[in-house]
C-alpha cells in the first residue's frame, strides 16, 4: 500500500520465492511425511496470499484471513513462524544437518597423578 505496485511486486516475488522453495523441499524430503507436511504448509501459506490478494483487489469476499507475516495477526504470524520452522527443518533433514553435540568417543588420555600406584589405573 505504502511502496505502490513496485512494493506490491517485491512482495509477491518473495511470496513466489518462498512457496517455490517450500515445493523444492517437498520435492526433496527423505519420507513421505516429511513431503506431504511440506506440501500442505506451502499450500496454507499459498492459500492464504491467495485470499488476501483477492480480497484487496475485489474479487472475493472479504474475510479475516491476515496477509503471512505481514498483516497484524498474533496467532496467524505465530502460525506462520511454526509452519516456517517445521519446514525448514524438513528442509535440514534432507541434508543431514543436525545441530548438537558431537558423541563420537574421545581419544582416551592417559592421567598420571603423582604416587597413584600403577595396579589402580585399570
Amino acid at each position: 500500500e505504502e511502496f505502490g505496485f513496485v512494493g506490491a511486486m517485491v512482495l509477491l516475488g518473495l511470496f513466489l520465492l518462498w512457496v517455490s522453495r517450500g515445493l523444492r523441499i517437498a520435492a526433496e524430503a527423505r519420507d513421505r511425511f516429511g513431503a506431504l507436511a511440506s506440501v500442505g504448509i506451502v499450500s496454507m501459506v499459498a492459500f492464504h496470499v491467495f485470499v488476501n490478494i483477492g480480497m484487496t483487489v475485489g474479487i472475493m469476499p472479504i474475510t479475516g484471513i491476515p496477509l503471512p507475516f505481514i498483516s497484524y495477526g498474533g496467532s496467524a504470524l505465530m502460525a506462520m513462524v511454526w509452519a516456517t520452522a517445521l519446514l525448514l527443518n524438513i528442509g535440514m533433514r534432507h541434508l543431514n544437518v543436525g545441530i548438537g553435540f558431537d558423541t563420537s568417543p574421545a581419544p582416551a588420555r592417559e592421567m598420571r597423578l603423582i604416587g597413584w600406584p600403577e595396579r589402580l589405573k585399570e
